[in-house]
Parts: C-alpha cells; structure tokens; sequence
C-alpha cells in the first residue's frame, strides 16, 4: 500500500486512524519493511503487515496510541519462531492518520459567507447550506463561495453522511436551530458553534432542555461563538469562529 492508495482511502472514509509502517525486520517474516496498514476508528482495517497474532498485538496498541496525545511511536515485537528455530524482531512506526474536519454551516448571511470563505482559506472542506433560494442563487451568482440550497432536514442527513465534522449555525431563527440540534443531539461531533447573544442560547437551550436532550451534548455547544476578541464585523467574527475550531482540534 502506498500514499496514492492511502490518499483514495482517506477521502473514501473520511475518519482519522493510525498508519502502521514496518521499518525493520529480522528472521523470517512475511511482510518487508515499507509495508503499511491502517487501523480506522471505527474499528476496519486495510492493508497487511503480517497478520495473525503479530497484527493484532499491533493494533491493540495502535488502539491504545490513537487515544494519546503522542504524534507518533515506534513499536519493536520480538518473539521465537519456533518453526524456523530463529529469532524474529520487527520494528513497526505509528502515526496519526488525522483527516481533514468538513465544516457545515448553515446559514448563508453576512457571518455565514465570512466563516464559509476564512475556513477555505484555511484549507477546510466545507458545506454552506440555506433553505433561502434566492440568497444561495445570488451568491452563487457572485462566486463568492459555493452555496448549497437545502431545507434542515437535507442538511442534517448531510452531517449524518460524514465521519469527521464541525457545526457552525448561523441562522434567521432558534427555531431552526433547536430542529438541527434536536435532530444531532447523538452524533459525535467535533465542534458545534451557534450564532447569537447569550440571552438566544439560553432560550434555545432550555427548550432543548425540555425535549430531554443530554446535558453532555448540550455542555459542548459554543454560543456565543467564537473566541473572545471584541470581534465585529462578519470577518472579524469569522476569524475569531475559526481560530476557536482551531484551538479545539489542536487540543484534541
């Protein structure tokens, strides 16, 4: 397996894993250095570095590593081939596979577009949706940024389609909002972000509240969003949005 191949595979299943790389070997072994597998986080796998018992040492503790704030390990196995009658010592490098976090945004006014065009910027991939036709054909018009028509509930099966992904609202009403919330509350999430005064949030959360959705998922939604800069104006906003979504991947 090599990046080109490794590169398909991130876009195919958007989700961060661990690299495995054998980098040396001694006695026999059936794979040779540069062999590569992925352990995903959902638990697949693809590639070989050996199998049997060696690949599942392996990713027992590339499971563990995933879970560290270690960028990467090295690993040496050491056993006796009873087969062979000779030693055999592997030498295997772990590092993160961290793909890139899709950011949907939903709401395509002024803050919307200016947080839609910073994460670009940023080399984010994202999704800006609106169910307002007419503001997404105007946009679209000016090439400003790519715009997505959708009611909420297209959106949400949106989000639900994608493995590693932020939230960012930005809508008209909390009415949208608490139907896009409601609708997530058991997704896992990276970032959610809403739009709006304290008072707006704590209207919107206590009718959230009352439709029994989890404090826990309730306690990681930032509102008002962004980083505390005194920001103003959409791009001021949309900068301090995106260095708090950075702030909280480079936490992670």
């Amino acid at each position: 397996m090599d990046y080109t191949e490794i590169s398909k595979l991130i876009q195919r299943k958007e989700q961060n894993g661990v690299i495995a790389t054998i980098i040396k070997v001694e006695g026999t072994v059936s794979r040779k250095p540069g062999s590569k597998m992925i352990f995903w986080q959902d638990g697949d796998c693809d590639g070989s570095i050996g199998g049997g018992e060696f690949e599942k040492k392996i990713k027992d503790q590339a499971t563990t590593f995933f879970l560290s704030n270690e960028k990467n390990k090295y690993i040496f196995f050491e056993e006796f081939d009873e087969n062979c009658k000779v030693q055999k010592k592997i030498e295997v490098f772990l590092e993160k596979l961290q793909t890139k976090t899709k950011i949907y945004i939903y709401g395509a006014g002024h803050v919307g577009v200016a947080i839609a065009q910073s994460a670009h910027w940023l080399d984010f991939d994202i999704f800006l949706g609106d169910d307002r036709e007419n503001i997404i054909d105007s946009l679209n018009k000016e090439n400003v940024i790519t715009a997505h028509f959708c009611p909420p509930n297209d959106f949400i099966k949106k989000i639900k389609s994608c493995n590693n992904k932020s939230l960012i609202l930005a809508t008209r009403t909390t009415d949208i909002d608490i139907e896009i919330l409601e609708q997530l509350s058991k997704e896992e999430i990276k970032y959610i972000g809403i739009l709006g005064s304290k008072k707006r949030w704590n209207h919107t959360k206590s009718i959230l509240q009352e439709k029994n959705i989890p404090t826990q998922f309730l306690e990681q939604i930032h509102s008002p969003i962004g980083l505390s800069i005194n920001a103003q104006t959409p791009k001021e906003i949309a900068i301090s949005v995106m260095g708090q979504i950075i702030q909280k991947n480079n936490l992670i």
